[in-house]
């Protein structure tokens, strides 16, 4: 249960410098990870960040400006 003062986090997904996980990625675009990946090794997709040993992030930024690009 929420103390009553507790302001509620909100993200908004059009954020300028949101960041994406991979499971995020996966949801937004529609394709497993392994699809993900390929683009990536196959430059047909914006190289994630490296943030962490293991972890990368996309920038939700530049996977629409991508989207936008392939509409063309």
């Amino acid at each position: 249960k929420k103390k009553k003062n507790q302001k509620e986090r909100t993200m908004n997904p059009r954020s300028e410098n949101r960041m994406l996980k991979v499971k995020e990625l996966e949801e937004f675009l529609g394709v497993a990870p392994a699809t993900i990946y390929k683009w990536v090794d196959e430059d047909n997709l914006p190289k994630p960040y490296q943030i962490g040993e293991a972890a990368v992030r996309w920038r939700l930024r530049e996977i629409e400006a991508w989207l936008e690009e392939k509409k063309r």
